[in-house]
């Protein structure tokens, strides 16, 4: 689960997990399969598609539709920030999850994304 370290978040910042995994129909998996444990695909309320960064472009985004994507923090080539750009360049405009391990001060990384891609819902999914 994900759970902010922050004492009180701003609205105007982004918050951690708060349920829009389980709300999502749609959830677009890039580079994380781990997250998979968290998730609980419904053909009938929820599809949940695995691919990774290489293969996102404009016809994946508009043929899948995702209301959710999550990614990894970092992998050993690219990080979350990469993938943000990257899904803004591709005119993403919603809720991004980044999977990692639990973090001592979420809310600066949560600060870091959010202020370099403004048009991005940024959450985090903590994993043990």
């Amino acid at each position: 689960m994900i759970h902010s370290k922050a004492p009180a978040p701003d609205k105007s910042a982004p918050v951690a997990f708060s349920g829009e995994l389980a709300d999502a129909r749609t959830i677009l998996v890039v580079d994380a399969q781990q997250a998979m444990s968290v998730l609980t695909p419904n053909p009938r309320r929820q599809s949940v598609i695995l691919t990774r960064k290489s293969m996102l472009g404009h016809k994946m985004l508009a043929s899948v539709r995702p209301d959710v994507i999550i990614g990894p923090l970092m992998t050993q080539d690219w990080d979350i920030v990469d993938l943000a750009l990257m899904l803004e360049a591709l005119g993403y405009r919603g809720d991004l999850f980044a999977v990692t391990k639990p973090l001592p001060r979420a809310e600066l990384v949560l600060r870091e994304v959010s202020a370099v891609c403004t048009h991005l819902r940024v959450r985090l999914l903590e994993l043990p």
